[in-house]
């Protein structure tokens, strides 16, 4: 951002006006359009003849200096480039208001809630408005929650992006005039190590008892279609159809908020037993979470796996073993869902497969 003094001519040319030149031009706070001058309401003169002149024109000087110096401060403060006229507008009431209308499960609402209170601990609880936001406040707190907030890399870059979230609905409520995403860099997630089974311990989970019936078949299901637990516990026997291509699950995803047609092999709807009405897995997370919280370990302990297992290891089984047979990125994106293809980066680089025949590979030996 530059700011330089310029002289105008005026007055038959005997005298300069002064304002300043801004390049790139910025958003006025007030009035939300592109600022490139602003006058300063000075005078010089083009050529001073007596002492007082010239004293006049140095004091000019002087104090358009000063003016540019604090214009300068806050452009880098961020006074310019960010708010319109609703200035007052209460910033944590709108917080708690995109909060719940983008919670689809309790999941994401957690996150929300933490993220608020991280906010909150961040600006001491008091009362915060949309005019106390600035560029270089944001970037304080997009530090303070890498290095002063106690928390794991990746849950930081979380809370970050939701806090993002609700600047950007701030924009397109007309509240502030710049998509913060494009002002403001954002917190990269780091890549981590996950867990997942080989067909042998897949096929050892098939074999053996789990003390939750229920709890078995979701997981064995997550591990044969990649669906997450937040869709599988929702799944009803009406979102399973049937085309001349095979089966496949027509469902809202709760994270994305995104419809997803997907194909799924037979052993996958055979896990699921006889067809019935309603859901598939009724209060599958009480079972999960809370009744037997577990089961689910007990189980993996007993098919003889000793890795640190979790429901979403299946997912993750899902996508590696497709990946190894051969299916590509592209296709192993649109099975999972992602709504970016780098989020399935992380399953490595393999090359393209044929979707419906991906849905496919995996299978369990009946014979055991």
């Amino acid at each position: 951002m530059n700011v330089t003094i310029r002289k105008r001519k005026i007055e038959n040319g005997e005298l300069y006006s002064l304002r300043l030149d801004v390049y790139p031009p910025v958003l006025h706070p007030e009035t939300g359009k592109l600022v490139r001058w602003i006058k300063l309401d000075m005078r010089l003169y083009v050529a001073p003849k007596t002492i007082e002149e010239r004293q006049e024109n140095k004091d000019a000087m002087a104090l358009a200096k000063v003016v540019r110096s604090k214009t300068e401060l806050e452009f880098q403060a961020g006074h310019y480039g960010f708010l319109l006229k609703k200035r007052d507008l209460d910033f944590l009431d709108f917080y708690r208001k995109v909060a719940e209308k983008r919670c689809c499960n309790s999941n994401l609402a957690h996150n929300y809630q933490s993220s608020l209170g991280k906010f909150l601990l961040f600006v001491k609880g008091e009362k915060f408005t949309f005019s106390q936001i600035t560029k270089t406040f944001i970037e304080r707190y997009r530090a303070f929650l890498l290095q002063d907030a106690g928390l794991q890399h990746n849950t930081a870059a979380l809370y970050f992006s939701l806090f993002r979230t609700v600047l950007n609905d701030a924009y397109r409520e007309g509240i502030i005039a710049l998509r913060m995403s494009e002002q403001v860099k954002s917190v990269m997630m780091k890549k981590t190590k996950f867990t997942y089974l080989s067909y042998d311990e897949l096929d050892a989970l098939y074999h053996t008892d789990c003390r939750i019936g229920m709890v078995k078949i979701a997981a064995l299901f997550s591990a044969t279609t990649g669906m997450r637990f937040s869709d599988i516990e929702v799944l009803k026997w009406e979102d399973i159809g049937h085309d001349e291509s095979g089966f496949f699950v027509h469902f809202s995803q709760r994270k994305t908020q995104t419809m997803n047609y997907l194909p799924v092999s037979d052993v996958a709807i055979e896990l699921l037993g006889q067809p019935g009405t309603g859901l598939i897995f009724p209060h599958l997370r009480h079972l999960h979470y809370n009744t037997l919280p577990k089961a689910f370990q007990e189980w993996v302990v007993a098919a003889g796996i000793d890795k640190p297992v979790t429901f979403h290891a299946m997912r993750h089984t899902y996508a590696t073993l497709l990946m190894m047979n051969g299916t590509g990125i592209k296709t192993l994106s649109e099975l999972l869902g992602h709504t970016n293809i780098k989020t399935t980066m992380v399953y490595a680089h393999v090359v393209a497969s044929d979707k419906r025949l991906a849905s496919n590979l995996i299978s369990f030996d009946k014979k055991k």
